[in-house]
């Protein structure tokens, strides 16, 4: 083998290092801001939101919003506002259980189609290992060897 060869395989099992340890932290940081969330009241909830929504960049701060106002609805059974009116019929019903099931499906065909196997937070492409941040990412390319810069570089230098 090549020495570029070589350098690359390394640098590849590096970056594959790298990203299952902040996969992980990752991982175990939002299990415990969920335990801790899950275990706040309502009223608590509510102020937890209104710092979140106030001092966070905006993704992080939306994400987080929604957890809380998950929580909210579902455990404490207030509107997402806080009002403290019960809330009627807020289980899921058959045909919302479907339609998560076919988009499930639908998720499932598009990764065998592209090709993708899930490393953890990431997917790698079976053929090459090449990394993607998610299956719509990977999906904004044709599938196949066409769509994979990765095979294209395997195919092109072996």
């Amino acid at each position: 083998m090549s020495e570029f060869t070589e350098h690359m395989k390394e640098v590849m099992a590096f970056n594959r290092e790298q990203m299952d340890r902040a996969s992980q932290h990752g991982e175990e940081l939002k299990t415990r801001i969920t335990n801790f969330i899950d275990s706040l009241d309502a009223d608590d909830l509510l102020t937890l939101r209104d710092i979140v929504t106030n001092s966070t960049n905006e993704c992080v701060g939306h994400e987080i919003e929604g957890i809380i106002t998950g929580c909210l609805v579902y455990k404490h059974r207030r509107s997402w506002s806080g009002e403290t009116s019960p809330l009627e019929g807020m289980t899921a019903s058959a045909s919302i259980e479907k339609q998560v099931a076919s988009q499930e499906e639908e998720r499932a065909a598009n990764m065998v189609r592209y090709g993708l196997i899930p490393e953890g937070d990431y997917f790698a492409c079976a053929n090459c290992g090449q990394f993607y941040i998610s299956l719509e990412d990977r999906m904004l390319r044709e599938p196949g060897v066409k769509g994979c810069k990765g095979c294209q570089e395997k195919a092109k230098f072996g």
